[in-house]
């Protein structure tokens, strides 16, 4: 089993670089087809890595919660996490939407301070609603 457990943190050490390089060349791609704006392509790559970040974030918060390196996530699970990151990306397109509100009222420091304790709760929120660890209480005898 400790073969399999390396390969799951190494699965997802190189997962992060590659979802950055994924976004770079969408990034890229979208440029040079020059089939939006460059703002619209700026907005659509900003909104792909907020999904793919989410969705990554989601999956490795999982493994910490559940303490739980060395088994694969089971079809059902997977789509539960992809859920859950689909909805933290949701939450942060919430939080940048609060952020935009607040600063055209002419607060920044208020569009800061807001934002990051609205994407706290959101993790919060996600950290608590996942899956704890497989282990059962023990019963009172």
């Amino acid at each position: 089993m400790k073969p399999q457990k390396k390969n799951i943190k190494t699965t997802y050490a190189l997962a992060a670089p590659c979802l950055v390089l994924l976004t770079g060349l969408t990034a890229m791609l979208l440029g040079m087809a020059d089939l939006f704006s460059e703002e619209t392509g700026k907005y659509l790559t900003e909104a792909l890595s907020t999904l793919l970040g989410s969705i990554y974030l989601t999956f490795l918060l999982g493994r910490f919660r559940r303490k739980d390196w060395e088994t694969k996530r089971t079809g059902k699970e997977r789509l539960l996490y992809a859920a859950m990151g689909t909805g933290l990306a949701a939450a942060r397109y919430l939080s940048r939407l609060l952020w935009i509100l607040i600063k055209q009222k002419g607060s920044l420091h208020g569009a800061y301070i807001s934002t990051i304790l609205f994407d706290i709760l959101a993790l919060g929120t996600l950290w608590f609603l996942m899956p704890g660890t497989g282990k059962e209480a023990p019963e009172n005898e």
